[in-house]
């Protein structure tokens, strides 16, 4: 038979099954793009990496929150409360605490209106105002709760809700600090069904409360049973699902309007990572990455968030007792509501080492804080290394980018000749007069549906101006399947635009009876 050129699907996502023989797709470090224009419709671009920008301090406390209104940037580490500010150049000017909170580890959130920023920690709550500088815990006599779990600020109010309960409450108009409206509190519950609040958040003019199980969707107005209250609940939005680890819930955008994206949990175990603008939810995650969470050890010390760069929204969860960091690609859906999923990983093969995230449109800059220690660092696309705390000091890790791509064969299973494996890389990416003056990449095979994986050899991605190379592979032998692994480990541009093979198919001949 002669020889063809065939497509091979390189340009995955992380999606491996329980089985070897059904999927092994994995992405680490790399994310897939579309452009419908393009003679190659999805392509591998790199993951932004991370360069340091400020310590705040001596101690070993890793970065817990950070948050930015305007210019006033805040960050929580450890028991203490910073604000820092930045000029043009996005450079720090000065960091100094503000306040103390009254907890050193652990779950905080943020919210805000024009005057003031309000805090919770699980334990207490706290107000900074903007004008005054001064920062104050929020008082229990003045109809706080004992035991302040996620707040939010929806139309004119504050929002709180109580930890281990299903109580929460809203704050006189636009002050944190008073929680007492016409002589008592402003009370409503979680009440579709029996439950606890494991968070609240804000979106779309809806405000969503999630227990362990069910889930409400709640909007601005007042009943005649309690005029005083400010909102009312949308019992055409009641959900038979909640939130599975409360550090999950995060808000960005999604298709030009706000979302919420969570580790969504039900009453028979954890299901998946949804997203919802407030009307319709979309369970965003794969099968095989559903799997993957439902083997975890221990998943209620998850946490994410949400961020846009270069064009593209992307939410990042992370299992910290695992030891995984997963990357949701949300800008666009494939036809089932799935967002395409990669793997973020330090050299070491540990999870992502990175908090929380914060953007300043002022200076046009991404923060990150670090699990390292007191150290905020910079996300940028166009750095292609990591911030490592190495024996006491900081320096940078490589980054570690590599990719199992999906299982090929006939569609009658018959015996092929692998003359050529082609990929169609970037080149000319090298940067002159440094250790990364000529990169390559790594190229390995397995004909045994990714149980084992033989080294191939390498390919250059060329020197600097060198645009004309290609990385082929020759002879690679007779197999009924065959699956690429590539790896990078240099600092520079490493965009993949595809690959293919070229093969001669064996004749199938029939058995003699």
């Amino acid at each position: 038979m002669p020889m063809q050129i065939v497509p091979y699907n390189l340009v995955v996502s992380s999606d491996a099954q329980r089985s070897p023989e059904l999927d092994v797709q994995k992405l680490v470090n790399w994310y897939i793009v579309l452009d419908q224009y393009a003679p190659k419709v999805k392509a591998l671009n790199p993951t932004p990496g991370t360069e340091f920008y400020y310590q705040f301090n001596d101690g070993k406390d890793p970065v817990r929150k950070l948050y930015v209104y305007r210019n006033s940037n805040i960050a929580v580490v450890g028991n203490k409360v910073y604000l820092y500010n930045l000029n043009e150049n996005a450079t720090p000017i000065f960091a100094s605490v503000i306040g103390n909170i009254k907890t050193n580890i652990g779950f905080v959130c943020i919210c805000n209106n024009n005057e003031w920023l309000m805090i919770t920690d699980g334990v207490a709550g706290y107000a900074y105002n903007f004008t005054t500088g001064v920062f104050s815990q929020i008082l229990t006599v003045n109809g706080f709760t004992d035991n302040p779990f996620y707040c939010a600020y929806f139309n004119s109010f504050f929002v709180v809700c109580t930890k281990d309960s299903n109580q929460w409450q809203t704050s006189a108009e636009n002050d944190p600090t008073n929680w007492i409206i016409i002589d008592s509190p402003n009370i409503s519950y979680l009440s579709y069904k029996a439950d606890t609040f494991q968070g609240i958040a804000a979106i779309n003019q809806r405000l969503l409360l999630f227990g362990n199980y069910i889930a409400e969707t709640w909007y601005s107005g007042s009943s005649p049973v309690n005029p005083q209250f400010p909102y009312l609940r949308d019992n055409n939005a009641v959900f038979e699902f909640g939130c599975a680890a409360s550090q999950t819930i995060a808000t960005g955008f999604s298709s030009n309007t706000g979302v919420v994206v969570w580790l969504r949990q039900i009453k028979d175990g954890i299901s998946a990572i949804c997203m919802t603008d407030g009307s319709q939810i979309t369970k965003i995650s794969t099968s095989a990455i559903d799997w993957a969470i439902q083997q975890y050890s221990i998943i209620n010390d998850a946490y994410a968030f949400c961020f846009n760069i270069d064009g593209l929204s992307f939410y990042e969860i992370t299992f910290p007792t695992q030891n995984v960091t997963w990357l949701a690609n949300i800008t666009t859906l494939d036809s089932n509501g799935q967002a395409s999923w990669s793997n973020l990983e330090m050299l070491d093969g540990s999870a992502h080492a990175i908090t929380s995230h914060a953007y300043n449109g002022t200076v046009n800059s991404h923060f990150v804080g670090s699990s390292l220690g007191p150290y905020l660092l910079k996300l940028k696309s166009s750095v292609n290394t990591n911030f490592l705390v190495a024996n006491g000091a900081k320096t940078t890790d490589p980054i570690k980018r590599y990719a199992i791509g999906s299982i090929f064969y006939t569609p009658n299973y018959d015996k092929f000749i692998i003359h050529q494996f082609i990929m169609d890389f970037e080149t000319g990416v090298g940067i002159l007069n440094s250790s990364e003056s000529n990169p390559v990449i790594f190229f390995s095979a397995s004909y045994d549906n990714g149980h084992t994986y033989r080294f191939i050899g390498k390919s250059q991605l060329g020197k600097q101006g060198d645009y004309n190379l290609k990385q082929i592979f020759y002879n690679l032998g007779i197999s009924r399947r065959f699956i690429a692994k590539i790896e990078s480990y240099d600092a520079v541009r490493m965009y993949l635009i595809g690959s293919s093979l070229l093969i001669t198919p064996l004749p199938t001949f029939p058995v003699q009876g």
